[in-house]
């Protein structure tokens, strides 16, 4: 299977036709209950967003936040 990254998956409609396709197959096996996708593993790098502060902000630190996206049966 090619990697999401890849220009075949250049626009989001594709990518996400792919991703819940894959879904619907591993939902049929059996033996799995969940299926749930994540953007990156908990232990792996994230996005990175950094945060500008407003004038008069009191603290003097650059912010910054990691997140992932996540599917509801995830959790």
């Amino acid at each position: 299977m090619p990697s999401l990254a890849s220009p075949e998956f250049a626009e989001t409609g594709l990518a996400m036709f792919r991703v819940q396709r894959v879904i619907g197959r591993l939902k049929t096996i059996p033996e799995v209950n969940h299926v749930a996708i994540v953007t990156k593993l908990p232990t792996e790098p994230s996005l990175v967003l950094s945060f500008q502060q407003l004038p008069g902000d009191s603290q003097n630190q650059q912010l910054d936040a990691n997140w992932r996206a996540v599917t509801p049966e995830f959790f």
